[in-house]
């Protein structure tokens, strides 16, 4: 019965340095997650003790992801990777990314990897239809020089063409471009010279989408233009919810938002209510 089985998930944490100097401090950032499921865990009493657990990564037996009715042998434990994250950040002068668990003190994202595949599993879901060229077309790759496939999250760029730091710096650090793992490179302009609310995002085939007008109570968009050139209008009440939405069309095609506002009218404000 799936009600009375005891399910444990186990999370093991990995982390960068500290940074601790004359003129920078930060604590460590978490670089690497795996999650296992684990079998096979004796306790002394009803209820599971943290000295249950002393050195469980160390003695269990591991198994392949796929082996996930494996049961472990009388007398041992388990462990199965369910999930295995890694997070790798930028060198201060954000030219290239550090090696994993390295940090400095800017700490700037650089790129995430999530494990996708073992050859296992490869096999044990595909049999021989996928082959490595297959996978590198799909852009998976190896982390660390292991044998498994992982999935990037696509880098963050912080600088382009002949800038510097100082440009990054004197943009508050604000990313200025997206590029996924197929080499695609969205850009993305802010408003003003403020560094502070997106303007403009351009994809790789040139579609724009753009904000026409900002709410500069709530800091967010109003009035969007989208790659088609179609129009759409939100308003938002006191407290920055969204009031209303309105497509325009190119222009005045569709609907429109004539006669709301921002703030609740005392009329609008009795509608709510209810007499009885």
């Amino acid at each position: 019965d799936a009600q009375n089985k005891t399910l444990i998930t186990y999370v093991q944490n990995g982390f960068t340095n500290d940074i601790d100097t004359d003129t920078d401090y930060r604590v460590r950032i978490p670089s690497e997650v795996k999650t296992y499921e684990l079998k096979g865990i004796s306790k002394l009493n009803p209820l599971f003790a943290l000295s249950d657990f002393n050195n469980i990564l160390t003695t269990a037996i591991e198994v392949d992801y796929s082996a996930i009715n494996t049961n472990p042998a009388a007398d041992t434990s388990q462990k199965r990777l369910i999930k295995h994250v890694r997070n790798v950040f930028y060198k201060n002068d954000v030219t290239a990314a550090l090696p994993l668990h390295q940090l400095q003190s800017k700490a700037l994202p650089f790129e995430n990897y999530q494990q996708a595949y073992t050859p296992t599993l490869i096999t044990d879901i595909y049999g021989a239809k996928v082959n490595d060229p297959l996978l590198v077309e799909g852009k998976f790759t190896h982390s660390e020089g292991d044998a498994n496939w992982w999935i990037r999250s696509g880098s963050t760029q912080f600088i382009a063409g002949v800038e510097t730091f100082a440009d990054a710096q004197n943009r508050f650090y604000v990313p200025i471009s997206f590029t996924d793992p197929f080499g695609s490179k969205t850009s993305v302009q802010y408003y003003s010279n403020y560094f502070l609310l997106i303007d403009t995002t351009t994809d790789a085939l040139l579609n724009q989408t753009s904000v026409l007008s900002f709410n500069m109570r709530t800091l967010s968009p109003e009035r969007i233009q989208d790659p088609n050139l179609n129009i759409s209008q939100a308003i938002s009440d006191e407290l920055g919810f969204i009031k209303a939405m309105a497509i325009f069309g190119k222009g005045a095609e569709a609907d429109d938002l004539a006669g709301l506002t921002d703030y609740s009218s005392a009329p609008s404000t009795q509608l709510r209510g209810k007499p009885w």
